[in-house]
């Protein structure tokens, strides 16, 4: 069932350690109302806010969202930006508190 809420932690996981460079992932958020549309927002508008891999790790998260609430039928979209990282699985979850 579809629910408002605001975001509390990203977080993503690795079952390879980073070798080189890093992973990041950016979270957007696309509302009902533009659902047929290409119009999502990026929850981080500073990257270094976004959840990271760092060389040598396997996991990373971050609590910081620029945007950190969402309504009832609104999605998420997950992009992943590999920046040589040797990772071949990935666990990617957000957690959030329903309102």
């Amino acid at each position: 069932m579809p629910f408002a809420g605001t975001f509390v932690k990203a977080t993503i996981k690795s079952y390879n350690v980073a070798t080189v460079g890093g992973l990041y992932v950016d979270i957007h958020k696309q509302t009902a109302a533009n659902e047929d549309t290409n119009t999502c927002t990026t929850v981080f508008t500073t990257q270094t806010n976004r959840p990271t891999i760092a060389n040598a790790h396997y996991a990373g998260n971050t609590t910081t969202f620029e945007v950190s609430t969402f309504a009832k039928g609104d999605w998420l979209c997950i992009y992943v930006d590999v920046g040589d990282t040797g990772i071949t699985v990935l666990q990617i979850g957000i957690e959030v508190t329903p309102t």
